[in-house]
């Protein structure tokens, strides 16, 4: 299970989105304003910590989901299919993730009136798509030698 390239591949996308649970998203200031997005929610700078003002579950489930199921993928190894096809909706949930940061954003930007800018976790969840694109290949590339190791073996009478 552990030698292949695909868990390796996969591995590095469960350790960079898990990455984003513990850093901020999005940062915004407003004059001496300090907001960030992060899995909690929206937080605000109070003293020297930054306090939750307002919850976002979808951005969290979207967190949670990505690293959970890049995991059950590594685990489906003998079911190469399988691990093709959550490998594939895990890519759409890190589309959609990508999709819920612009739209959080973009309201808590107009809603505060704040400028807002990127961390470099942002990039985790597009470094671990295409990592996740590189799983896939690997996948398949080890499904066309299965079929081809089976084209070759004789059937037993």
């Amino acid at each position: 299970m552990l030698q292949r390239i695909q868990t390796i591949y996969l591995l590095i996308v469960v350790i960079l989105t898990s990455i984003t649970f513990f850093l901020p998203i999005l940062s915004f200031t407003s004059g001496a304003e300090a907001y960030q997005l992060d899995f909690a929610g929206l937080s605000q700078l109070q003293g020297d910590d930054f306090v939750v003002i307002d919850r976002t579950w979808a951005l969290t489930i979207y967190m949670a989901l990505i690293p959970l199921i890049a995991l059950a993928t590594i685990c489906f190894y003998q079911r190469r299919i399988v691990q093709i096809r959550l490998s594939v909706f895990n890519i759409v949930l890190m589309i959609g993730f990508y999709g819920m940061i612009w739209l959080n954003g973009s309201m808590i930007e107009s809603q505060i009136e704040t400028k807002m800018s990127f961390e470099y976790t942002t990039a985790f969840p597009l470094v671990s798509a295409i990592f996740t694109y590189l799983a896939i290949r690997a996948i398949g590339k080890d499904e066309a030698l299965v079929h081809a190791a089976d084209r070759l073996r004789p059937t037993k009478k």
